[in-house]
């Protein structure tokens, strides 16, 4: 693979554990085998190690890693490290409670955070508000809305964590 690798790679990751979801749902449904829906699951975990371990290899420093995230197209791509690491914590709730509790609440923070501050750098910077294009809020407002959908209490258990609102709209 030559060359650094984008964030919208992370969407490798990403589709690889909807996919295995897919597969899980239909195996809750006995349509196929709970091992089809495992592999794949392992699979998505690979691709989220692997795409991540190449782009931190490509991007040389920290200031190139923020003007990836900072870029008005592809940064919110970035939204999909901690989507799809939430995903995967939901599948662990199944074997390991408490560390599936633990990866959905840490990919829960840090998709908040980072919709925040891209969505405030974003707002708040010289670009015109008619060049933001609506495209650039997906990932930022996925990564919530699975993150809701993926707290324990969705996995057939109640959190052991209080619950809030978006950080973005309590005011911080």
């Amino acid at each position: 693979m030559a060359g650094r690798v984008p964030l919208n790679a992370f969407g490798i990751a990403f589709g690889t554990a909807g996919l295995a979801g897919t597969w899980g749902a239909a195996a809750d449904a006995g349509l196929v085998p709970r091992v089809v829906s495992d592999i794949v699951w392992v699979a998505a975990a690979a691709a989220l190690g692997l795409v991540a371990v190449r782009y931190v290899q490509g991007v040389g420093d920290v200031r190139t890693a923020v003007d990836d995230l900072r870029h008005p197209v592809l940064g919110p791509f970035a939204a999909l490290v901690p989507a799809t690491g939430m995903l995967l914590g939901a599948r662990l709730l199944r074997v390991d409670r408490t560390a599936g509790e633990v990866v959905v609440l840490t990919g829960a923070v840090v998709a908040a955070v980072f919709g925040c501050w891209f969505l405030t750098g974003l707002l708040a910077g010289d670009r015109p508000l008619v060049t933001v294009h609506p495209g650039y809020l997906l990932p930022t407002t996925a990564a919530p809305l699975i993150g809701a959908r993926r707290t324990p209490s969705q996995a057939g258990g109640r959190p052991r964590w209080p619950r809030s609102g978006s950080a973005c709209s309590a005011g911080a």
